[in-house]
């Protein structure tokens, strides 16, 4: 990560930083803390809930899109397309590094061959 900042400070690449989470009416955690022998209950209300994913850069440009479903191969890759269609810089160089995401894994390819 270090030679990365530097290609970045450097103006070689624009690095970018992705992850993504998931927000919903349940809450994970079904419990606050509490005096003991007073518990205090968390209600869960059934609703839809949304993932989100974002990419940002050091600069503190933010690139995000925000999904009904779970995010899978399929909507990352349209993702990236679009972020690529987007580029206005004369750069050709980004480096993007994921912390999350099981699809980072995914064999699946873009259609248009730019992701």
């Amino acid at each position: 990560m270090d030679k990365l900042s530097q290609l970045n400070q450097e103006q070689y690449i624009d690095l970018y930083y992705g992850d993504a989470s998931h927000f919903s009416l349940v809450p994970n955690v079904p419990y606050a803390w509490q005096a003991e022998g007073e518990p205090i209950l968390l209600p869960a209300i059934r609703g839809k809930s949304v993932s989100v994913f974002g990419l940002m850069n050091t600069l503190g440009n933010l690139v995000f899109d925000i999904f009904e479903t779970t995010i899978n191969s399929e909507k990352m890759i349209v993702f990236f397309d679009k972020f690529v269609e987007n580029i206005t810089k004369k750069q050709l160089w980004f480096w993007i590094t994921l912390r999350f995401i099981p699809v980072r894994n995914s064999k699946k390819k873009s259609k248009n061959g730019k992701s």
